[in-house]
C-alpha cells in the first residue's frame, strides 16, 4: 500500500468518503511522515476515494490509501508489520442513542469492550485515539470502554467536553441557503437528546 511501510501508521474507522483522512494526510505531512489509512464498509466510498488519490498524487510517495474492510474482522491484519500511531473514529452509527436507548440494535455498535482489548494490543504506547461523535452518551460509552481496558488515559486536553450543542448545530445548518440540517431526527437509528453537542475525546496509550 505505501512506499515506505515502516512509517507510523494513521487509521481513520469508518472514514466514509476518505475526506477527513486525506485533509489530515495534508497537514500532518508538513511536519512529519506518517502513513494513512481510511477503512470503510461501503465499498463504492473506497474505490472513489482510491481514484481520486492516484490521480491527484501519482508522482508523489504512496502514504494514503483507502481499503473496503469491516474492521472487526480485519484489525489484525492491517496494522501486522506496521507501528500504529493512530486511530481516529469520527461520528461513527449512533444504534441505541439519544432518545432511543432501549433500541433493539444497540448491540451493533462498533465499540465494545472487546474490541477495545484488541486496539489496546495493537497500540504502543504514546500512540493516540481520537473520538468525535455528536451523541454525548455515545462518546461516554465508547471512552468508558476503552478505560476498562486499563491501556488508556485521558490526558488533560483530551478531557470530554461537548464544543458544540446540538440546538446550535441545528441552526447553523438551517441558516444555509438549502436548509439543509446536520442532524435530522426522522433519519436513522437513535435520535440526538437536546442537551448533547459534539463531543470530542483524545486517549493516549500509556
Amino acid at each position: 500500500l505505501f512506499t515506505d511501510p515502516s512509517l507510523p501508521l494513521c487509521i481513520d474507522i469508518g472514514c466514509s468518503k476518505g475526506l477527513y483522512i486525506r485533509d489530515y494526510r495534508d497537514k500532518k505531512q508538513l511536519t512529519s511522515n506518517w502513513n494513512f489509512v481510511g477503512v470503510e464498509i461501503f465499498e463504492p466510498y473506497v474505490v472513489a476515494a482510491n481514484a481520486a488519490t492516484a490521480a491527484s498524487t501519482s508522482l508523489e510517495p504512496k502514504n494514503l490509501a483507502y481499503v473496503h474492510a469491516n474492521i472487526n474482522n480485519s484489525l489484525e491484519t492491517l496494522v501486522a508489520g506496521q507501528v500504529l500511531g493512530r486511530v481516529s473514529l469520527l461520528f461513527p452509527d449512533p444504534w441505541g442513542c439519544g432518545l432511543a436507548t432501549e433500541h433493539k440494535n444497540k448491540k451493533r455498535r462498533l465499540m465494545s469492550l472487546s474490541f477495545a482489548k484488541r486496539l489496546a494490543a495493537a497500540m504502543p504506547i504514546d500512540s493516540e485515539f481520537y473520538l468525535a461523535s455528536d451523541y454525548e452518551d455515545l462518546a461516554l460509552d465508547i471512552r468508558s470502554h476503552l478505560l476498562a481496558t486499563g491501556a488508556f488515559d485521558v490526558p488533560e486536553e483530551g478531557q470530554y467536553k461537548p464544543t458544540m450543542t446540538a440546538p446550535a448545530m441545528r441552526q447553523s445548518y438551517e441558516n444555509k441557503e438549502k436548509k439543509e440540517r446536520l442532524l435530522d431526527a426522522s433519519k436513522g437509528v437513535g435520535k440526538i437528546a437536546a442537551e448533547s453537542g459534539v463531543c470530542v475525546v483524545i486517549l493516549v496509550v500509556d
